[in-house]
């Protein structure tokens, strides 16, 4: 797969890109958003998350940053550490 170029998404298009990790959602998200209380989300999503971070924009996501993050702002900002 081919690895994008884009270091610095900015918030609407981290949105974006988190949203499209799932087939329908059923709810508006923001980065206020508490991402693990969402009825879609699943490990099988954190770890479709962390996959494509790491294969479409070479961001690598740590089993333990995952686990700290709370809010879809916190994935953005550790996104934005990297």
């Amino acid at each position: 797969m081919e690895t994008l170029e884009i270091r610095n998404m900015n918030e609407q298009e981290f949105l974006e890109f988190f949203e499209g990790l799932f087939d329908g959602l059923n709810e508006a998200i923001d980065m206020s958003t508490e991402f693990r209380y969402m009825d879609e989300w699943s490990s099988l999503t954190g770890l479709a998350f962390m996959t494509d971070m790491a294969e479409k924009y070479s961001k690598n996501f740590t089993v333990s940053e995952m686990k700290n993050a709370e809010t879809i702002g916190d994935l953005y900002n550790i996104y934005q550490s990297k």
